[in-house]
């Protein structure tokens, strides 16, 4: 039960995350058709020359997008409910595995460690909502390249590279792409250093938020020993 609660869940968010690369590739296509079409209205209510018939034509095309747009919301607004649920409960059940494996190895017989219970409750936590979301970045991350790359690639193949990037000039029509690439790098690669620290820092929070709950559970049993 536990493996098909396992495989159905991977495949529900791999399912749903291709569909969010859908719906970003389909609102992307919409935004440069439908401002397009606003260029055109324009254009044409600055014309005085502009006929009836076209002008309805326009306002025709504007409203037949704004459905179209309605479409694609309309994905987003059934599928991302069902799709949070899904994962919601593929945490929970990885979150009772884990809880089931801590507490069958759990012996009454050894010496209790002091906030056991709550490491339980909170690591499983921690690591069930850990797995989701690196689970979920990374496949969001691969997919929105994926689908992407082509777009960049197009536009970077009409559009010449600036002389002050010349060091992606190598790279043709695919400058655009690598210019991507590059910004992210240097984005994970600060983001790393900076964050390095945060990880020493939340230790020793964790070390004075122990300490606090067993002076508290002192306090409670002993008041005199504080």
């Amino acid at each position: 039960c536990r493996l098909v609660v396992a495989w159905t869940g991977l495949v529900i968010i791999l399912a749903h995350e291709c569909v969010r690369g859908w719906i970003k590739y389909a609102v992307n296509n919409w935004y440069r058709e439908f401002y397009d079409l606003l260029e055109s209205a324009g254009a044409m209510a600055a014309n005085s020359s502009t006929t009836q018939e076209s002008w309805t034509r326009s306002q025709q095309q504007v409203t037949i997008s704004i459905f179209e747009f309605c479409k694609i919301a309309a994905v987003s607004v059934f599928v991302m409910p069902f799709a949070k649920f899904a994962r919601s409960a593929w945490a929970l059940h990885w979150r009772l595995a884990l809880m089931n494996a801590y507490i069958s190895m759990w012996s009454p017989n050894k010496q209790t460690i002091e906030g056991a219970s709550q490491r339980v409750h909170e690591d499983s936590y921690r690591f069930a909502r850990g797995v989701e979301l690196c689970l979920t970045t990374v496949l969001d991350s691969v997919i929105t390249l994926g689908v992407f790359v082509p777009v960049l690639n197009g536009l970077g193949s009409s559009t010449k590279c600036p002389n002050s990037l010349h060091f992606l000039a190598w790279l043709g029509g695919g400058w655009l792409t690598g210019l991507a690439i590059f910004s992210a790098l240097v984005g994970f690669l600060v983001t790393m250093i900076l964050g390095h620290r945060l990880v020493g820092l939340e230790v020793k929070n964790q070390v004075v938020e122990a300490k606090l709950r067993r002076d508290l559970v002192v306090l409670e049993s002993t008041p005199s020993a504080i």
